[in-house]
């Protein structure tokens, strides 16, 4: 089966989360819909997501922009932020997830408001596992390595060592 035939990836991206949002998270959508054939839902104000995904030139790419009024800033309580601002980017893009409108959520904003936002999408087998025996979440930067002969840097991710789970 070739990459056209196959089910496209669908990543739902809070558009609205990390530094120099939405800007340059909106260029890495261009890119990863151009480059890898990855369908993008940008999760965030319509209006300064499409101005931004004009400038970037993704106009005729599988991009697609999901309305999310909110954000959640990177110093604000993740709980209390997520009660009062029903419609955050980041909610708003795991509620495109739990919908099947996506396959996978990506965030680079407020990691503890990431963290309580997917709790509501983690199966836990029935109700007989609480839901930290599943894990999620993994560390971006964990290791690196840079091989000089292929001019490349490899990234790695996840827990670098066994997960405390007591």
């Amino acid at each position: 089966m070739t990459r056209t035939e196959e089910a496209r990836l669908r990543v739902a991206l809070d558009a609205m989360g990390g530094d120099h949002a939405p800007r340059e998270l909106v260029m890495g959508a261009v890119a990863a819909a151009r480059e890898l054939g990855v369908e993008v839902v940008l999760v965030g104000p319509t209006a300064r997501i499409h101005d931004e995904l004009q400038a970037a030139g993704g106009g005729s790419l599988p991009i697609r922009v999901l309305d999310a009024p909110e954000v959640i800033g990177m110093a604000e309580a993740p709980a209390m932020a997520l009660r009062r601002k029903r419609q955050a980017s980041i909610l708003v893009a795991v509620e495109a997830l739990r919908r099947g409108e996506a396959d996978a959520v990506v965030s680079a904003g407020n990691t503890g408001a990431a963290m309580a936002a997917a709790l509501k999408t983690w199966s836990d087998q029935g109700g007989k596992l609480p839901w930290w025996t599943m894990g999620g979440g993994g560390a971006p930067w964990d290791s690196m390595a840079f091989d000089p002969s292929l001019d490349l840097v490899y990234v790695g991710t996840g827990n670098g060592a066994p997960w405390n789970r007591a």
